[in-house]
């Protein structure tokens, strides 16, 4: 059982609690005691409660760190940043100074040690200068074990915001949403959007959905796009060249068509359960590799570039069969000729997506 005290310039009673905001310098020295050396320890007690440990050079915490290492700006830390959830057995709030008993901290263990990773290197002027603040949750109740439990479930189970949902509110990403829904298309910049409002779930595509047809069809790169959609638009000069806003904007409606015309006819593969294994595996799994392939048959050229599918006229778009038809055979060959085993994710093979491209080096003879 122990007391700790922490400034609060900003706060706000609530019926079991506060909600504050405390300087940086303030939350640092609350999470933080002292060996005998004099060297800076964070209070392992308070975490304890926790249900996850420090998570080390994860992406989100060197993303921390590196807004706790810039200082520079107007931006305060408590902007961009979740917050702390404290658990105590009591608090009071005198001078704007809170005192707590039995402080567990349950939510904000990643935060609290990049505070501490950053500032313990800082002399106490660099310290004592820096005017950001930390968002604080503070809980008190008095009997804890009755109702922790329930709290650290639902302060640390929130849905993870992906990589798609942190690029929805792009310029470019509203542009291509309206664009879209005026082709009875329901791009689903934010998830579950157009599901809500009980859209046809055949007519509506993500942002992932997308950023594969793009990276396939315009990088002629169908295994990087399969390998791990979120990657295609982690970093921002890989986001920037997928969803290029100086692009025509048919180009994202163009490429939609086409991997889902693909998709449409390869499941109708699958359904059927046709006894070729080779024509089944590619079904199942190269879809991205047929709509790179069909690409090429569209436009008539080796390398589909941006202005090469912008040129393209929407009855182009109106694909046979006998075009996918062909388009898969062009893979079936490039399958046999490389020999893959199809059992061990022949999709992910570079050396099979070579050995197409070898089919369609002539196929710009007739260029549109």
């Amino acid at each position: 059982m122990f007391n700790n005290m922490l400034n609060a310039p900003t706060y706000s009673d609530t019926k079991n609690g506060y909600v504050v905001t405390a300087y940086l310098r303030d939350y640092f020295d609350f999470i933080t005691t002292k060996s005998e050396t004099d060297d800076y320890l964070l209070n392992e007690e308070m975490f304890e409660s926790n249900i996850r440990d420090y998570q080390n050079r994860t992406s989100v915490n060197t993303d921390i760190e590196k807004t706790l290492t810039n200082s520079q700006g107007n931006t305060d830390f408590w902007w961009l940043n979740n917050g702390i959830t404290i658990l105590a057995s009591e608090g009071s709030m005198v001078s704007k100074k809170l005192s707590l008993e039995n402080v567990q901290i349950v939510n904000g263990l990643q935060t609290s040690n990049s505070i501490f990773n950053i500032f313990k290197n800082k002399s106490s002027e660099e310290r004592s200068q820096d005017e950001r603040s930390i968002l604080i949750k503070i809980i008190t109740l008095d009997d804890m074990d009755e109702t922790r439990d329930e709290i650290i479930r639902a302060t640390n189970s929130q849905n993870p915001v992906t990589v798609s949902q942190l690029r929805s509110s792009d310029p470019i990403q509203r542009t291509i949403e309206l664009f879209l829904k005026s082709k009875d298309i329901f791009y689903d910049r934010k998830k579950n959007y157009y599901k809500n409002q009980h859209k046809p779930r055949a007519q509506i595509f993500s942002i992932n959905y997308l950023a594969q047809a793009i990276v396939s069809i315009i990088d002629s790169n169908p295994v990087k796009a399969r390998s791990n959609p979120t990657i295609l638009i982690k970093k921002d000069e890989d986001y920037i060249k997928v969803f290029n806003s100086e692009y025509d904007i048919k180009i994202f409606y163009y490429a939609i068509l086409m991997r889902n015309r693909v998709s449409e006819y390869l499941k109708s593969i699958q359904k059927n359960k046709s006894d070729d294994a080779v024509l089944i595996n590619i079904a199942k799994y190269y879809e991205l590799h047929v709509t790179r392939v069909l690409a090429s048959l569209v436009t008539k050229q080796q390398n589909v570039t941006p202005t090469i599918l912008s040129h393209l006229k929407i009855s182009d778009l109106n694909i046979s069969d006998d075009k996918i038809s062909d388009s898969i055979d062009i893979l079936k060959k490039a399958i046999e000729y490389s020999e893959i085993d199809l059992s061990k994710k022949a999709s992910l093979n570079i050396k099979l997506t070579e050995e197409t491209v070898k089919y369609l080096e002539n196929i710009d003879e007739n260029s549109i």
